[in-house]
């Protein structure tokens, strides 16, 4: 501040980490190419620590540092990331990760005329998929809503089975429903 300008181009690798990732507007392929996704499925516990031989309480950071400098001096090396993917794999991967919505229409809805499920039943099997994929379901009302944009504004149905009524949404269905029992989706 108050001195003189200067011109500065940084060159350095940015690190975040996330619990859930964030849904981003951008859908460019420029976006994919400059993130580099690095799941981490492990979880660590103290027990595991101590296995690693990893320090009690994090004040000995230096000997985290010193087994960091390997995996450094091959990325400096190679130039790039030991999980490198292709750009549209990541963008692909994101998109799925960061949208539980979208990973679940993609992979286990069908869309069409003459499908039927009901609305608690389609609820009930979006959680389990979330769980299942280690993602954070939506709340019901904006699941709901997804549903409807994705059916062009449609509104669930009151319908009776079996003398009981129930609410369905129709133009809907998840593919175990219309395949054999035993096939994989």
């Amino acid at each position: 501040k108050f001195k003189k300008s200067f011109v500065y181009s940084p060159s350095c690798t940015m690190i975040f980490t996330f619990n859930e990732l964030p849904t981003f507007m951008d859908s460019s392929i420029e976006f994919a190419r400059k993130i580099q996704l690095v799941p981490w499925t492990k979880r660590f516990t103290s027990k595991d620590q101590e296995v690693a031989g990893l320090p009690e309480n994090m004040d000995e950071l230096s000997g985290i540092f010193n087994r960091i400098l390997p995996v450094m001096k091959r990325l400096l090396e190679t130039g790039r990331l030991q999980y490198e993917d292709p750009v549209e794999t990541t963008q692909n991967l994101w998109t799925r990760r960061a949208d539980s919505f979208f990973l679940f229409s993609a992979e286990y809805l069908v869309v069409g005329d003459g499908h039927q499920i009901e609305v608690a039943k389609l609820f009930s099997l979006y959680k389990d998929a979330c769980r299942d994929h280690g993602m954070t379901p939506l709340f019901r009302n904006n699941f709901y809503k997804h549903v409807s944009e994705m059916l062009s504004g449609a509104k669930p149905q009151v319908t009776r089975r079996n003398g009981v009524v129930v609410r369905v949404w129709n133009g809907v269905t998840v593919r175990s429903e219309i395949r054999p029992a035993g096939q994989r989706y």
